[in-house]
């Protein structure tokens, strides 16, 4: 969402020693969210681009084993 990788620590540290669970990872997609702070332009606006850091987190619930 921005032209430099970011790790969002905050939501590592929340995570740590957590289950992978829905809840869990909601909760580190909202800091996440917090977190990034994307450019709108003519490809997708700021929110949108918000949205799609915390969709990101959210698909490891459909990849745990």
């Amino acid at each position: 969402v921005a032209p430099m990788v970011l790790r969002c620590r905050e939501a590592e540290e929340w995570l740590a020693g957590r289950e992978l669970t829905a809840d869990n990872l909601t909760q580190a997609a909202e800091l996440v969210q917090v977190a990034v702070h994307p450019v709108s332009d003519v490809r997708a606006t700021a929110d949108y681009r918000r949205q799609v850091a915390a969709n990101l987190l959210l698909r490891l619930e459909a990849h745990r084993p």
